[in-house]
C-alpha cells in the first residue's frame, strides 16, 4: 500500500452474468496524507443456480440445484510509511452461503432399521433474508453451507536495520473460520478452524557475489468438527520451517539455490496421539539469457510434503465430495524428485513460453476409491500412498501482427500414473488446446475470439468414470475510456457460445452435473 499522490484512489466494479443470473459488485478506496495510508474495500456477489447446456437426466431442470452462492466480504487496512520501511495492519471478514450441488445425505439403511442414530443435529437458528434461496424452492431442500471467516494481519518492512542486512520483513496473521452445513433451518454439522501464522525474512548483503534471503515461518491450526458428518476428528497442527534462498549472477547466467527444513506435529485430540514428522527440501536452478530476448530455464529439486489431518485421521462422511473417507495415521512424507525445463522469448513479433516437467514422487498420498457407489451416490475412499510419476508440458506461442493485435495458441498436458503397474492416479485434468485472436480495432476498442478444445480423459483410476472431449467458443470485446482524472472500462463476453456439454475430470461429483452452458457477461470498471 502506498500514499496516493492526489490524496485518494478508488475503483468501482460491476458484472452481470446470464448463466447464473449473477450480480457482482465491488468498491475500493485508498486515502492518504503524509505518511499514512488507509484502504477500505468490499465485494458483494449473488449467483443463482447456473444453467447447464442440457439436463443431466431426462425430466430434470437445466439449472443445477445447489450451485448458487451468496457472498459478501469487506477489508480495512492502514499503513504507516516511513523513509526506510513501513508497518501496516488489516482486518477482513467474509460471509458466504452456498449450496452443495449433486449432494444428498448418506443413509445407512441397515443402521436405521435396527437402532436410532447416535448423532443429534446441532440446533440452528433461522437466518432472515430478503429473498428466497434456490434450495428453499425444492420440496426436500438442498443442503447448503453458511460460512464466516475473520482475519487479522500485521506486517512490516525495514531497510538496512543493521550491518550486513539489506532489509527485514515480517508478517503475522490470525484467522477464525467456521461453517455450518444445514438442510432447511437445522445445522447438521459444524466445522471450526483457528489459525495463526508468523513469517520473517532477512535479505543479506552479497557474500562472495551471492544475494539471498534467510527466514522462518510458524503456523498453528486448531480444527474441530461436530455433528452428523464430522468426518475428521478435532486436531491441532503445529508446523515450523526455516528456509534459505540464494542467487548468483554471472554474465548471462543466473544460478539459484534453495533449502527448507520443516517440522510438524499433528495432535489427534480424540486419541491424544501426536503424529510428529519432519521434512527437508533442496532445489537448484539455472536461468540462461543465451541470446537477446531468449531465456533457458532449468530447475532441479528434491522436495518433501508432510501429510495433513484429513489424510491421517479422516473417518466418516464428507458431504461436499460425496465420499466416505478413511485416513491412515501411518502415512509418511512424500518425497519428490523434480526436473523442470523451459524456454521463453519475451519480445518481438513472435513471443512464446514453453516448459516441461518430470516429477517422480515416492510415497505419493492420494484418495483411492475402494469400490462402486454405496448409497445415494456415495463412494468409499481410503487415503493411501504409492510411488507415482507426473510428467507434462505447457506453453503458449503468440504472433503479434500489429502492435496490440495477436494470434496465438496455448495448451497443457499432464500424464500421471502410479508406478509398479498399479494404475492411474484419480482426478487428473484432461489435456487442453486453445487458439485465440485478439484484435485492436481502435486505440480504445479491442475484440477477441477464443476456441478451446478439452480432451477426453480415459486414463482413469479404478472405480472412476472417464470424461468425454468437448469444445467451447468464446467472444469478447473491451472499450477503455477516459474522463478527466478517471478512466473506465466496458466489456462484454459470450462464453461457450454453442452450449457445449462438458464435465470436470478433476471433480469428485463430475457424474452429477455438466459445467455451465452459454454465458453472457457484461461488466464495467471505473478508477478515479
Amino acid at each position: 500500500m502506498s500514499v496516493p499522490e492526489k490524496g485518494y484512489d478508488g475503483e468501482l466494479q460491476y458484472q452481470y452474468d446470464s448463466v447464473s443470473k449473477g450480480n457482482i459488485g465491488s468498491a475500493g478506496l485508498t486515502l492518504g496524507q503524509d505518511n499514512l495510508a488507509l484502504r477500505i474495500e468490499g465485494t458483494k456477489r449473488y449467483q443463482s443456480d447456473y444453467k447447464q447446456p442440457a439436463p443431466l437426466h431426462q425430466g430434470e431442470s437445466r439449472r443445477l440445484a445447489g450451485s448458487y452462492q451468496d457472498n459478501q466480504s469487506a477489508n480495512i487496512g492502514a499503513s504507516w510509511i516511513f523513509d526506510d520501511g513501513y508497518i501496516g495492519i488489516g482486518y477482513g471478514e467474509q460471509h458466504r452461503r452456498y449450496g452443495l450441488p449433486g449432494h444428498t445425505h448418506f443413509h445407512d439403511h441397515e443402521e436405521e432399521e435396527h437402532h436410532v442414530s447416535t448423532h443429534s443435529p446441532v440446533t440452528g437458528h433461522h437466518h432472515d433474508h430478503n429473498h428466497e434461496y434456490p434450495d428453499e424452492q425444492h420440496e426436500h431442500g438442498i443442503p447448503y453451507i453458511i460460512m464466516e471467516s475473520k482475519r487479522w494481519d500485521l506486517r512490516g518492512e525495514k531497510s538496512n536495520p543493521f550491518a550486513g542486512i539489506e532489509s527485514v520483513r515480517f508478517s503475522a496473521a490470525r484467522t477464525h473460520y467456521h461453517h455450518d452445513e444445514k438442510e432447511g433451518h437445522e445445522v447438521s454439522t459444524q466445522f471450526k478452524n483457528k489459525g495463526d501464522e508468523l513469517r520473517f525474512s532477512f535479505t543479506h548483503q552479497p557474500i562472495l557475489g551471492w544475494r539471498g534471503v534467510i527466514g522462518g515461518q510458524f503456523n498453528q491450526r486448531d480444527f474441530s468438527a461436530y455433528g452428523e458428518e464430522a468426518y475428521v476428528p478435532s486436531t491441532k497442527t503445529k508446523n515450523h520451517a526455516l528456509f534459505l534462498l540464494e542467487e548468483y549472477q554471472l554474465g548471462d547466467f543466473r544460478y539459484e539455490l534453495g533449502f527448507r527444513q520443516e517440522w510438524q506435529s499433528l495432535l489427534n485430540r480424540e486419541t491424544q496421539k501426536n503424529n510428529k514428522q519432519n521434512a527437508s527440501s533442496i532445489s537448484a536452478g539455472l536461468a540462461w539469457n543465451f541470446t537477446q530476448d531468449y531465456f533457458f530455464n532449468l530447475s532441479l529439486s528434491h522436495t518433501k510434503r508432510l501429510p495433513v489431518a484429513e489424510e491421517l485421521y479422516a473417518n466418516g462422511v464428507h458431504a461436499a465430495s460425496r465420499t466416505i473417507e478413511k485416513g491412515d495415521p501411518n502415512l509418511t512424507a512424500e518425497a519428490a524428485n523434480n526436473i523442470d525445463i523451459g524456454i521463453t522469448k519475451v519480445t518481438g513479433d513472435i513471443q512464446f513460453n514453453i516448459s516441461s516437467y518430470y516429477n517422480r514422487i515416492n510415497n505419493y498420498i492420494y484418495g483411492q476409491f475402494t469400490g462402486t457407489e454405496l448409497n445415494n451416490g456415495y463412494r468409499s475412499l481410503q487415503y493411501v500412498q504409492n510411488d507415482a510419476l507426473f510428467k507434462g508440458v505447457e506453453g503458449n506461442i503468440d504472433y503479434y501482427y500489429n502492435q496490440d493485435s495477436l494470434i496465438g495458441i496455448s495448451g497443457d498436458y499432464v500424464r500421471a500414473k502410479l508406478l509398479h503397474n498399479k494404475g492411474n492416479i484419480p482426478r487428473i485434468p484432461a489435456y487442453r488446446l486453445s487458439t485465440y485472436i485478439k484484435h485492436s480495432i481502435t486505440d480504445n476498442l479491442t475484440g477477441q475470439i477464443r476456441v478451446d478444445h478439452f480432451g477426453k480423459q480415459n486414463k482413469t483410476a479404478d472405480f472412476e468414470t472417464p470424461t468425454d472431449a468437448y469444445n467451447t467458443v468464446s467472444l469478447g470485446s473491451e472499450y477503455i475510456g477516459y474522463l478527466d482524472q478517471s478512466n473506465y472500462t466496458l466489456y462484454a463476453k459470450i462464453n461457450n457460445i454453442f452450449d457445449a456439454k462438458g464435465k470436470d475430470s478433476t471433480s469428485y461429483i463430475k457424474d452429477e452435473m455438466y459445467l455451465p452452458g452459454r454465458n453472457i457477461i457484461l461488466g464495467a470498471t471505473l478508477t478515479f
